[in-house]
């Protein structure tokens, strides 16, 4: 089976509860999920990720003290926008909405 096909596969059976990865399989999952990183070393990849984690809270803590007003949390959104690879914001953005659209339609 190719890269991609591994890859496509692996993609699609479904969520990963992440909690229950070793820290090699857990660098491997997130190597997948981020095409654009360019590295190999787990050391690097956790730091990586720590960082984005960390903004990603720190934005989303701004955007829910400031009624979802980007305008007001401009510097966050800046630091989670240069420390997150462009798959992880995607992932992020994506989860983000899917909370969203659920919190929303369970209030009707």
């Amino acid at each position: 089976m190719s890269q991609p096909q591994q890859q496509q596969s692996q993609t699609q059976t479904g969520p990963v509860d992440i909690s229950k990865l070793t820290a090699e399989e857990r660098t491997k999952y997130s190597l997948l999920r981020a095409p654009d990183y360019q590295g190999t070393e787990s050391s690097v990849l956790n730091t990586s990720r720590k960082a984005c984690w960390l903004s990603r809270d720190q934005y989303f803590e701004c955007l829910d003290k400031n009624n979802e007003n980007k305008d007001k949390c401009k510097e966050e959104f800046e630091k989670f926008n240069n420390s997150c690879l462009d798959s992880w914001k995607r992932f992020i953005d994506n989860q983000k909405n899917k909370l969203m659209a659920g919190s929303t339609s369970s209030n009707l």
